[in-house]
This record gives structure tokens, sequence and C-alpha cells, in this order.
């Protein structure tokens, strides 16, 4: 009994329905909690694991902390799967670069050599990896699950 084309192209519909809602409610409902979590994961990874002194931080002043810099992306692959990532797009002062890879990493960042922290970074042993620690958070979290089943509710799917 072949399958009729009207039906093959409703489930398409549906399927590319679903998958519009859930990106959106990732990107809507969802964005704030990104947010917290990315903030939260700096606060430990980084701030806490030295003060500085040679330099204030901005902190929420166009700093690591502040959302304004926060890029939050999410991809659709062919098999369905839905992958986010959020990158910091902090730049140093006065300087086109990112500062994100030389925190995460440790390595080739600091140029004051009279710190704590190039001499740790010189070592190898002042990696502040905020990502991994973000992906972490987000994966041992029933929160975010609990965002997209009330957002996919808003827009109309049910779950049993």
């Amino acid at each position: 009994m072949p399958i009729d084309s009207q039906v093959i192209r409703f489930h398409e519909q549906v399927r590319e329905q679903f998958y519009n809602d859930l990106l959106d409610t990732v990107r809507v409902d969802c964005k704030q909690y990104f947010i917290n979590k990315m903030i939260e994961s700096i606060q430990e990874a980084v701030y806490d694991a030295y003060t500085p002194t040679l330099y204030k931080r901005r902190m929420e002043n166009d700093g690591l902390i502040d959302p304004k810099n926060f890029d939050l992306q999410m991809f659709l692959d062919r098999d369905g799967a839905v992958t986010i990532f959020m990158k910091n797009m902090t730049t140093g002062v006065g300087n086109a670069f990112y500062i994100d890879e030389g925190i995460v990493t440790g390595r080739d960042f600091y140029d004051w050599e009279r710190s704590q922290a190039y001499y740790l970074a010189q070592q190898g042993k002042f990696q502040r990896d905020f990502y991994t620690l973000m992906e972490f958070k987000v994966e041992h979290d029933n929160e975010l699950k609990q965002l997209i089943r009330r957002g996919m509710e808003k827009r109309g799917w049910k779950y049993n």
C-alpha cells in the first residue's frame, strides 16, 4: 500500500513546524537561562580564581559577564539534533581580539611578567575554562528541559 504524497507532505510540514517552534523556544524562552549559566560559569571559573592586581575587571560594563557580549547560536543538523552554542565576544581594552580563548586555555594571553597570572600561564596552570563548566552545568540541570517543555506547550505542542 503506497503512502499518499499528501500524507508525506503533511508529515514534513509538521516536522518543519516542530523544529521552527523548538528553535524559537530556545531563542526566546531559554535565552535568559543561557545568559545566567554563562555568568555563573565565568564567576566560578574566572573571577573566583584570582583577584587581578594590574588591571580592573570590567565585569558587566563591557566585561566578561556583560550579556551584550554573549552570542547565542543554534543549529539544526540533518538528523534533527539541535546544537546550542554560546560564545563570549568580549574584547580586550583597546584591542580587536577576543579574550575568551586566552582565558580558557591560559596560554599566550598575559604579558605582565610580574603578575601571578603570567607566572601560572607560563607553566600551563591557568586555564579557566568557563565554556566547559557552563556545558556541564546545563547538562546536569533539569531547568532547561522544563523551559523547553513550557515553551513548546505555549506554542501548541502537548506532552504526555
